[in-house]
């Protein structure tokens, strides 16, 4: 969240960040998504070699979406490379 600049307000009374339910259900979404393709990302990356491992690589590299598509946009790269 930090890194796009959306840190929810902080309470300095109680010490936290403090958010609306709505927000955090979009952010948790998020990063579920997320954490799951970055988990499949590595596993293929983990299983490939030579050009595979590169094209798989260079094409994760020039991922360039709205953040709530990039977890779709990882699971899309996995797939053309689980092709080759």
């Amino acid at each position: 969240m930090g890194n796009h600049g959306e840190l929810p307000d902080y309470d300095d009374d109680s010490g936290t960040y403090r958010m609306s339910q709505a927000p955090f259900d979009w952010w948790h979404d998020l990063v579920e998504r997320y954490q799951a393709a970055d988990d499949r990302l590595h596993a293929m990356l983990s299983g490939k070699n030579g050009n595979a491992y590169d094209t798989l690589l260079t094409d994760y590299q020039a991922i360039n979406v709205d953040l709530e598509d990039y977890p779709g946009a990882i699971n899309a790269v996995c797939d053309e490379a689980a092709e080759i």
